[in-house]
């Protein structure tokens, strides 16, 4: 496995035939639950958005990219299927590629909004991380939930969310400024570190944890976070979760929200070496476009919106 992931790594094209036989199998029938992580990677800037839908038709967001991004790629996904009452949008950290999408979200009539969760930060916090993070921008959101009459709060009233009794998203950690276990962590350590749970199957949801808290959860809560599949954090690139962390999840999959120059770059390697390394089968936004996850009763299928573009990737 380690050395057919490196060669596709390195750019051999992988024709379509293939390419299904490989890494994926007809999709499952039926399909109680799906996450896709939307492609909001399609320029230089990094996001994160992830739309989740299951039983009763109850749709959950997990992050909404930055503004122009969700603007282009995720309003017209969640149009173009009719996903427009929105029952909660979970925003991991404060920072733009993760709340930005919520301002066309919250100008657009279309969408009905159950709440918006999201951390507290301090201005003092925000400027000290002004190159993501504005004071300006949150509270031009917090304006606009306020005139739809859209609840805004932080994570003291949110433990999970449930589509019944075998499909629930719960909050592992989410830490504020003064809560924070390790010093030295701005406010990605600060991301909500969620677990979404369909049946026996496990998916991690990371936001943008770095190496600081990444290595307390593996010292102190080791037992808790693997899973089947890893929302990589940070989107793959530097000062992200220590290669223990990854060990500790033990995933058989992992879905990186980065574009394909980010993941190729400097910035990814440590990530694309760590995955290979652990066998772990890859799916990047910046190559395979919108990736949807479906899980039934005893498989997941993973259905990337296009297939491996053999784009090359150097270390």
């Amino acid at each position: 496995m380690k050395a057919f992931l490196k060669w596709i790594f390195i750019g051999v094209a992988i024709s379509a035939p293939v390419f299904y036989q490989l890494f994926l199998s007809p999709p499952p029938e039926p399909v109680s639950f799906q996450w896709t992580m939307v492609n909001v990677n399609t320029g230089p800037q990094q996001g994160d958005a992830h739309v989740l839908r299951g039983p009763g038709q109850k749709t959950v967001l997990i992050d909404v990219g930055e503004e122009r991004m969700a603007r282009e790629n995720l309003l017209p996904f969640l149009k173009k299927r009719g996903y427009t009452k929105i029952e909660e949008i979970l925003i991991t950290h404060p920072h733009w590629d993760h709340y930005g999408g919520l301002i066309p979200l919250l100008e657009d009539p279309d969408f009905r909004i159950g709440r918006i969760c999201m951390g507290a930060v301090s201005a003092k916090r925000c400027e000290a991380e002004s190159w993501t993070c504005s004071m300006e921008q949150l509270e031009r959101i917090r304006r606009l939930a306020q005139r739809r009459g859209i609840l805004l709060t932080d994570y003291k009233g949110w433990e999970e969310t449930a589509w019944g009794p075998a499909v629930r998203l719960h909050r592992l950690f989410q830490f504020d400024e003064d809560s924070l276990p390790v010093t030295g962590g701005g406010m990605n350590d600060q991301s909500l570190i969620a677990v979404l749970e369909v049946g026996k199957f496990r998916t991690l949801f990371t936001g943008d944890l770095n190496s600081t808290l990444s290595r307390w959860i593996v010292e102190n809560h080791a037992d808790k976070i693997q899973a089947d599949i890893l929302k990589v954090p940070h989107h793959g690139v530097e000062s992200l979760a220590v290669n223990e962390f990854f060990e500790a999840v033990k995933p058989r999959y992992a879905l990186v929200p980065v574009p394909q120059k980010t993941w190729c770059s400097e910035r990814g390697r440590r990530t694309r070496r760590v995955l290979e390394r652990l066998g772990v089968r890859p799916m990047v936004n910046g190559f395979h476009g919108n990736v949807t996850v479906s899980f039934s009763e005893d498989k997941i299928q993973i259905q990337p919106q296009r297939e491996w573009a053999g784009v090359t990737c150097v270390d």
